[in-house]
């Protein structure tokens, strides 16, 4: 026998002679006090181990990552903002997905392809095709649709061969465009609609045109750097009649600004190469805001105007008119006000889109948050009730010009197609959900957690034995269900018990600054909120201030710590049973900016230490756990003020020194150098970094062995470069990469992934490969899944969730937007 196994052996025959003298008692106390040595033992190796392995593992050949391929998991559905259809083709249909591409269908919606992706941007605003060839396809990136997160685009692009292919066109500093006018008899000839990026002032806003297909562009209308275009409507009977809506408008991060002297509507009469503001005549006095425009196809005399007035309360000292709905009968010539009803333009920043039936002058449908419809020339409109209607919260349709009994809406929970003029809807969710952060237990398999748009948080494993949605290796739709919280919160679960999950709510019915806790046994929520009283509207109203994706942590050092960010810092150590205020304001304090915490974050090596990434314009950093001790705040805190920061996860060798991302271009653009700001000691000013191409990334997340401007460089490709730190994915992408540490791994989300090989927004997914277990690739699941039908976690619904009529979708094989990567050391 060997020489180790006859010391075992001795050992344990020993053990079982010692506890045989002693009595129950004893026995107990010897076996307690063998556990806690071993366990002791084995604690203090671990770490020795680890740091050994990680500094012997050699470096990764970039060409390891091409075997790298994606899975979705789910969950499905969310943001469509654009559809387009083929007069007279019953089963082709195109949809532009907020943050997730271009789809099309050729069989009537049973089966979509995502076609886009390929490309460096994702966020769709309108779709064009042309009526004499319906191969010329067109799609302005940049989502028109405002509200407090979106995304941007990178001009306009064109296919030819019906979406297989496409070209960027130019106009990639328009940031989004709402609308795309493409004359019925010559497909070069092409009007885009820009509203601008909205941060501030561009002069690439307004209607541009071209007449070689893209090669050239000319800016047709412009009224100045703060007003872009809200809409453009072509008569379909005489392509040289146009009317254009222009909005004054701009996003702060505390809010936006709309309307102005800049806003309007204008008319051309030939063909768009000039303009002429519309006022008087019935229309309007004085400052208006968000302008949408509709011409009647069997009447184009008739043209309806959707304007955003003041509801009669006065802007910057001037009287403001109070209506929604202006029509002209004699071609834009007079007009009237027929209609104040609010379904009409509510929230006209987030919708306002209308389209007349091509085969009634007196029939059109307004889209807002519910579907609204007249038959009488605008009139009197009635809301469709919500069972009936397309959806929720719609933002654009498509109706055949040669049967007004086809149409398709896009709206936040997908897409809808009527063959009966809306009597009935085939309700569809594609594999586009819009997940605003990611987190993961210790469960196994473990589970992914995440606040899905418009939904609250959903929790569905990372692994199962049944394919489901999207097949290769998805998860079943049953398995992913509601773990309480809003939309745009965190869904966080207790890192030493995987069943109870907190969550923060905000949006979807939800207020700012509710804490929900879940304990899955149960399925059980239990609000435990910091103040018991709303925390939205006005900021002056309110006594604490909590952000739209308020933050909320866990502490690394104490399970039962919670912190959550206001203005203030509040913690609980008692489950929510009560919440203490640890911090003072934070923030400027200057309520008509709003103001509050955007991130807060603990140091992992020092207990008690935390920063804080604010909307306003300051970085705050504290030592300790109690008020008063060691309080310092750092820039930036010169003129670059107002701006939203979000704090990024510190730098292992220097914990002084972090990296900030400026969210969504605010930061870059407000200031007008287009770069984030990195390495920031404390009490020092940032210094640019720099970023290729015209977009920012939303979050920036420092390592050691990569400096600010390596680490940043997001964009573009999908790969890693041969010195990549362990904790850190070099990555190009369109927004946000947030990486969530997982014993011995770590998996990362995206919100928009990179150009190849992954698709973009498709909910979470996870990372495998096709087998070679052998690669020195970091993996966590590099297997496929194992797949029973019949298993009882097929399902085709989670608890309170819409039962969804697609069924098989087929997904490429690339996927998606979580990933896993694991160390070679691990097997």
């Amino acid at each position: 026998m060997p020489r180790a196994t006859q010391f075992h052996s001795s050992r344990r025959r020993g053990i079982r002679a010692l506890s045989s003298a002693l009595g129950r008692s004893a026995r107990l106390a010897l076996l307690a006090l063998t556990t806690l040595v071993t366990l002791a033992t084995a604690s203090q190796r671990l770490p020795a181990q680890a740091a050994a392995s990680s500094a012997s593992a050699p470096p990764i050949a970039p060409d390891l990552y091409r075997q790298l391929h994606w899975r979705t998991i789910g969950p499905e559905g969310n943001r469509f903002t654009s559809a387009a259809g083929i007069p007279g083709d019953p089963l082709t249909y195109y949809v532009g997905a907020a943050s997730g591409g271009v789809w099309k269908t050729v069989d009537g919606g049973v089966n979509w392809q995502s076609i886009f992706d390929e490309q460096p941007v994702q966020s769709i605003g309108a779709l064009a095709i042309a009526r004499s060839d319906p191969n010329v396809v067109w799609a302005g990136t940049g989502e028109a649709h405002i509200r407090s997160h979106i995304s941007i685009g990178q001009g306009v692009y064109k296919s030819t061969d019906a979406g297989r292919q496409w070209t960027l066109m130019g106009l990639e500093q328009t940031g989004r465009i709402a609308r795309i006018a493409i004359d019925p008899r010559d497909p070069n000839t092409v009007l885009v609609c820009a509203l601008g990026h909205a941060y501030g002032p561009q002069p690439e806003r307004g209607v541009f045109r071209t007449t070689d297909g893209g090669a050239t562009w000319t800016r047709v209308l412009h009224v100045d750097e703060n007003t872009g275009c809200s809409d453009l409507a072509m008569d379909p009977t005489n392509s040289r009649i146009l009317f254009a809506g222009m909005w004054q408008f701009e996003i702060h991060t505390w809010g936006r600004t709309s309307g102005g002297p800049g806003s309007g509507l204008f008319t051309s009469r030939d063909g768009g190469v000039t303009w002429k503001r519309l006022s008087g005549n019935g229309l309007p006095r004085g400052p208006v805001g968000k302008v949408a425009v509709g011409i009647a196809p069997s009447n184009p005399d008739r043209i309806f105007a959707m304007i955003e007035t003041g509801d009669g309360i006065p802007w910057d000292g001037q009287p403001t008119e109070n209506g929604q709905l202006w029509r002209s009968d004699d071609g834009g010539t007079q007009w009237a006000l027929i209609n104040r009803d609010r379904n009409v333009m509510g929230r006209a920043h987030y919708y306002s889109r209308m389209m007349v039936a091509p085969d009634d002058a007196d029939e059109a449908y307004f889209l807002t948050a519910s579907y609204a419809r007249t038959i009488d020339g605008g009139t009197n409109v009635t809301i469709v009730p919500r069972g009936k209607a397309p959806g929720g919260d719609h933002h654009d349709i498509w109706i055949d010009p040669g049967n007004a009994d086809r149409q398709i809406v896009a709206h936040d929970q997908g897409l809808s197609i009527t063959q009966n003029r809306g009597r009935s809807w085939f309700r569809q969710r594609l594999a586009n959900a819009q997940i605003y952060h990611v987190t993961v237990d210790n469960e196994i398999p473990y589970n992914v957690l995440g606040n899905k748009q418009d939904e609250p948080s959903y929790r569905g494993p990372s692994n199962s034995r049944v394919q489901g949605f999207g097949g290769d290796g998805g998860i079943p739709r049953g398995m992913w269900h509601s773990v309480g919280g809003g939309e745009s919160g965190w869904a966080t679960p207790d890192p030493t018990n995987s069943k109870l999950i907190w969550s923060t709510a905000s949006g979807s019915g939800m207020v700012g600054g509710i804490v929900v806790r879940f304990e899955e046994d149960r399925r059980q929520f239990r609000n435990v909120e910091v103040w018991p009283q709303q925390s939205n509207g006005p900021a002056s109203g309110v006594k604490y201030r909590f952000v739209w994706d308020a933050p909320l942590l866990i502490s690394p050092h104490d399970h039962n710590t919670i912190y959550i960010g206001s203005q203030h810092v509040h913690r609980t150590t008692d489950g929510g049973q009560s919440w203490q205020v640890i911090s003072p304001d934070l923030t400027l304090n200057d309520k008509s900016r709003h103001g509050e915490l955007g991130r807060v974050d603990p140091r992992q090596h020092r207990r008690g230490v935390r920063r804080r990434g604010l909307r306003d314009r300051r970085v705050a950093a504290r030592e300790g756990d109690h008020l008063g001790r060691d309080k310092r705040r750092a820039g930036p805190t010169h003129a670059r003020q107002r701006r939203h920061l979000d704090q990024p996860d510190e730098e292992p060798p220097q914990p002084a020194r972090v990296g900030l991302g400026a969210q969504h271009r605010r930061l870059a653009l407000r200031c007008g150098d287009g770069v984030p700001h990195g390495r920031l000691p404390p009490g020092e000013q940032p210094r640019s970094v720099h970023l290729s191409h015209n977009r920012l990334r939303e979050d920036v997340e420092e390592h050691h062995r990569r400096n600010p401007a390596q680490h940043a460089e997001l964009r573009a490709h999908h790969h890693r470069g041969p010195q990549a730190a362990r904790h850190a994915v070099r990555r190009h992408g369109e927004r946000h990469l947030c990486v969530v540490q997982r014993w011995r791994a770590m998996a990362a989300a995206a919100e928009r992934p990179a150009a190849r090989p992954a698709l973009r927004d498709r909910g979470a997914g996870t990372l495998r490969r096709p087998g070679d277990l052998h690669l020195r690739a970091w993996l966590l699941d590099p297997r496929r899944p194992e797949r029973a039908p019949g298993d009882d976690a097929r399902g085709d619904r989670a608890p309170g969730h819409p039962v969804h009529a697609a069924r098989g979708l087929p997904v490429p094989p690339h996927h998606r937007t979580v990933h896993h990567l694991r160390r070679p050391d691990h097997r």
